[in-house]
């Protein structure tokens, strides 16, 4: 292409050589080599235009060629990486299942841990060196241990509420939340229990048990033994008087017919005993 172009050249300056114009010496002889002399800078114009752009496209074409090549031959060198770099191991279904069923860690891949792994404090173990976890024993080889059981309200095999946070609680009379003094708490129990009364006062939406709870109640003095299905709870807490402090949520079962109908938080007035003498 470059020896085309010099060529070209050569030509043009022995062809508009100014000796070339002083042999004529009449006009109209001149005036028509000076003609002959305008088409032919247009012809070598055109001509040199089309080198240009032939040569250009040729360019063009050697690059991207060779920019893939050189692409290549990084590409099959980043694929034969170096054993040192740490490769990752991706957890299976199974290995997911078993990390949510003992409190493990999805980074490191641990059971039984208090970090997760957004908590940054621990790293992904080696691909190399990586031993699938089993319901036996974690990465680091260590045994699931006893798995933490969530506390809910009621302390029995199934739980019937698991919507909320479950906290324990003790059964307190209505009339702890009035804040009077003069309520009653039972530590032992396992269930709160709650009037239809004080639910129709409160205004308190009623819940279904996933599972009706049965429950047996002796009366008259341990001679009578009567069984009852409960079959509904409602939420509720408790707020200080200026709103400043409110109790977590607690789970009440509604018991008709079992609790006594006695007003707790309208209480009738009750006369102060006689004076001793």
């Amino acid at each position: 292409m470059l020896h085309s172009i010099t060529s070209l050249r050569l030509v043009s300056q022995k062809t508009f050589a100014p000796s070339a114009f002083k042999r004529n010496t009449d006009l109209k002889d001149w005036v028509l080599a000076v003609k002959n002399v305008d088409e032919k800078l247009r012809d070598d114009h055109k001509q040199s235009h089309d080198i240009y752009l032939e040569e250009a496209a040729w360019n063009n074409k050697h690059a991207a060629l060779a920019s893939n090549s050189c692409n290549a031959n990084i590409t099959s060198k980043a694929a034969a990486a170096p054993v040192g770099v740490k490769n990752y191991h991706h957890l299976l279904d199974e290995e997911c299942a078993l990390l949510k069923k003992y409190n493990g860690c999805f980074k490191c891949y641990y059971y039984n841990q208090d970090h997760g792994a957004k908590d940054n404090i621990c790293d992904f173990p080696d691909g190399h060196t990586y031993k699938m976890i089993t319901a036996q024993q974690d990465a680091a080889g260590n045994p699931q241990g006893t798995r933490a059981v969530a506390a809910i309200t009621t302390a029995t095999e199934e739980a019937d509420v698991t919507d909320d946070e479950g906290n324990f609680a003790a059964a307190v009379m209505q009339s702890a939340a009035l804040g009077d003094g003069s309520f009653s708490e039972s530590d032992g129990a396992h269930m709160v229990l709650i009037h239809p009364e004080v639910i129709k006062e409160l205004c308190l939406e009623c819940f279904a048990l996933k599972k009706p709870k049965e429950v047996s109640v002796t009366i008259n003095n341990g001679k009578t033994k009567k069984n009852m299905l409960l079959t509904h709870y409602v939420k509720l807490s408790v707020t200080s008087l200026d709103n400043a402090w409110m109790s977590k949520t607690v789970y009440a079962i509604i018991a008709p017919r079992l609790l006594s109908g006695y007003n707790l938080l309208h209480p009738q007035p009750v006369s102060p005993p006689p004076l001793t003498k």
